[in-house]
């Protein structure tokens, strides 16, 4: 069962044929116009839950939707049900710094000490509140992800270039295809000997890049296909296959790297290793959610 009508659910439902996915949902008209299942947590039973909905503001305090959700199936369903919920390395933000080389960036894995902004610190009041409800549950902290549909291309697409702006900004970032095949070995293991204070996993690329360096691929790989648009404004200055910085010294890195000291136990290979793997994929395979 995924609780909430989220990307990363409609990709599962969608991609991995070996599962069948039912959603709980607000709304569930929506569901049903998108041909997705919809659950009936209070009659049906499951093989685990995906939790994909984040804490909202309630004040000085937070709202999350999914727990009336989560504990009726749990209660029906006893310890054993596999409850896998998604965070995000936002609860790094406060640890980025500026470096010379992208090796001098702030390393941060599941041991490293969070450090929040406004909406992280979110993430990670709803993660203490949920290894106080269900120790048992694994968190899964997601870096930047995308996909179909929803990746730097689309929203170059949409003339919204402006996430782009910091070139010198290293993002880890994660295709939901991979992102998904780490919550589904996560609930084939949820039985074995991980030790509960170590269920908490970085679902991250192994090779970060520059925006910048984002950027000039997509001008060099999709660049035809950005210049027919006319809301889309390239930079004329940088030629192709160069990094548009060839009269001077490279720029700095700014961010902090995300990694994993527990994935490699998992052993779950990713398909995309880089954000450019990710990206070099057909055209129309990139703009539509599928």
């Amino acid at each position: 069962m995924c609780i909430g009508n989220s990307f990363s659910g409609r990709y599962l439902a969608r991609h991995f044929n070996s599962v069948t996915v039912s959603f709980v949902s607000r709304d569930p008209d929506l569901l049903h116009r998108q041909k997705l299942r919809v659950a009936q947590p209070d009659r049906d039973r499951y093989d685990g839950i995906l939790d994909c909905v984040p804490p909202l503001a309630n004040g000085d305090s937070i709202e999350w939707y999914s727990w009336p959700v989560i504990r009726s199936c749990l209660e029906r369903q006893g310890t054993d049900l596999p409850l896998v919920h998604i965070s995000s390395t936002s609860v790094f933000e406060g640890c980025q710094a500026v470096a010379n080389h992208i090796s001098d960036l702030p390393q941060c894995d599941e041991a490293t000490p969070v450090k929040p902004g406004l909406r992280g610190a979110r993430r990670v009041a709803l993660e203490t509140e949920l290894r106080r409800l269900w120790p048992a549950s694994w968190i899964v902290r997601s870096c930047g992800l995308y996909g179909p549909g929803r990746n730097a291309l689309t929203l170059l697409t949409k003339a919204a270039p402006g996430f782009l702006q910091a070139e010198e900004r290293v993002v880890n970032r994660i295709h939901v295809h991979d992102l998904l095949g780490i919550c589904l070995a996560l609930m084939s293991a949820y039985g074995s000997s991980w030790p509960t204070a170590e269920r908490l996993l970085h679902a991250c690329d192994q090779n970060p890049v520059r925006n910048r360096e984002l950027l000039q691929f997509l001008q060099d790989t999709h660049g035809r296909h950005l210049q027919a648009l006319s809301t889309t404004r390239l930079d004329p200055e940088i030629p192709a296959g160069t990094t548009g910085n060839a009269a001077g010294p490279e720029p700095g890195y700014q961010g902090y790297l995300v990694q994993s000291c527990r994935a490699e136990r998992l052993a779950v290979p990713l398909r995309y290793g880089s954000v450019l793997d990710g990206l070099g994929e057909p055209l129309e395979d990139l703009l539509t959610e599928t």
